[in-house]
């Protein structure tokens, strides 16, 4: 049986629990830092069902909280009216 070198095995989650995944090296990959476009895709594609299950369920326990929430309408405005003003006004309204 061959000893496993660390830098050949990423560890990936399913079904949350952490299993040891093997990765083959070609000749194309000589960092072991190297980060592959190509595996992100796959592994996104892999977990396509829980993202997806997270996302609608964090949007249907926001619609639940908001729709179970109390409504709640408040207004508030402040009114400055200048007295020179006021009097302009009345003054208006004496000529007509």
């Amino acid at each position: 049986m061959k000893k496993r070198d660390e830098s050949n095995i990423l560890l990936f989650f399913k079904d949350l629990e952490i299993i040891p995944y093997e990765v083959k090296m070609t000749h194309k990959e000589k960092h072991s830092d190297e980060i592959d476009l190509y595996e992100l895709i796959l592994i996104l594609k892999k977990r396509m069902k829980y993202i997806a299950s997270v996302f609608v369920f964090g949007v249907v326990t926001a619609a639940v909280i908001s729709f179970l929430m109390p409504n709640i309408y408040q207004a508030k405005a402040t009114l400055w009216v200048d007295y020179s003003l006021i009097q302009a006004i009345v003054r208006n309204l004496k000529i007509i």
